[in-house]
């Protein structure tokens, strides 16, 4: 049987538990390119530096909630799994932390992480990238209470990187190494390696076969023509797991062979994933205007990490 909780946290977004311990039915179950190019189709291809793998969609998924109204992300608290939505009409703004971000309709990150990090977007205004007085195209690092943390790259700066065009998901591995997933320019999507007071590429290379001195280039990228729009992601076991927007799929990148392969498909636009000891989770996204939702949709989908790796 399917059980929501009252909502009782607040990110600055609704956000509705799920128990882990319930027993649940069983489901057989840039994106913020550019403007003028974001809802065209892109065909699959293969990558030129990275090897992709096909991968049949997963039978054994669990449906935990439905019924979503444009789910953003994913997170646990006390055994709770709990999924923050967009539309955020019952939460309350406490205080200002950080202001003055770029901002506009399209290219503003949005990702938050508890140390406490931030993705920030060009704005669609590319050159604020590489501008390090400029808060907007950066990954900001900062304080709870909004002071600039002590060991940051620059002690009266918030910018932890730059040089980034839209970052939208980041993660750690169990060692520590920070990792992000990126919007290209119309393809060219990235996964990067984030080092502190490092500079990124954009807007002065696109695609990973080019470098340039003093600036970090991906580890992945989706080549010219193919378009993932990353979001959500999330370390296991050396791999990265990275929900795809554009790429209606869950995204497998090892770090070791340095190959990555769709290993869930079929689900339409993935916004987030997210892995606990036992289960992996996603969040489909179908009900953002962007993508062709069905019945009860958006989801909050489970598979044991077992099958998963399993599957594979």
């Amino acid at each position: 049987m399917k059980k929501l909780l009252t909502p009782i946290l607040f990110f600055g977004l609704i956000i509705n538990g799920c128990s882990l311990n319930e027993d649940m039915e069983e489901s057989q179950t840039s994106e913020d390119h550019n403007q003028t190019t974001d809802e065209e189709e892109s065909q699959p291809s293969e990558d030129e530096n990275h090897t992709m793998e096909e991968e049949k969609p997963k039978t054994d998924l669990t449906v935990l909630a439905e019924n979503l109204d444009v789910p953003w992300s994913i997170d646990e608290h006390e055994n709770s799994i709990y999924v923050t939505e967009r539309p955020g009409n019952i939460w309350t703004e406490d205080d200002v932390l950080l202001d003055n971000i770029a901002s506009g309709p399209y290219h503003y990150g949005g990702r938050l992480e508890i140390g406490l990090y931030i993705t920030t977007g060009d704005a669609s205004t590319a050159q604020i990238a590489q501008d390090f007085n400029s808060l907007g195209g950066k990954i900001l690092r900062m304080e709870l209470d909004g002071s600039i943390p002590s060991d940051n790259p620059e002690a009266d700066s918030y910018v932890y990187s730059y040089g980034h065009r839209n970052p939208q998901g980041i993660a750690w591995s169990s060692s520590g190494t920070f990792y992000a997933s990126e919007h290209g320019n119309n393809a060219n999507d990235e996964i990067n390696k984030i080092e502190a007071g490092q500079k990124y590429v954009w807007p002065e290379i696109e695609g990973g076969n080019q470098t340039q001195k003093d600036m970090v280039s991906p580890l992945f990228t989706s080549g010219d023509d193919r378009i993932w729009a990353p979001s959500g992601m999330a370390y296991h076991d050396n791999k990265l797991y990275v929900a795809a927007l554009r790429g209606t799929a869950v995204l497998e990148f090892n770090l070791e062979t340095h190959e990555y392969k769709e290993i869930i498909t079929d689900y339409g636009r993935i916004r987030d994933v997210f892995i606990d000891d036992e289960f992996f989770y996603f969040i489909s996204n179908r009900t953002d205007g962007r993508g062709q939702p069905e019945e009860n949709d958006d989801k909050l989908y489970r598979i044991g990490l077992e099958k998963l790796e399993e599957d594979e």
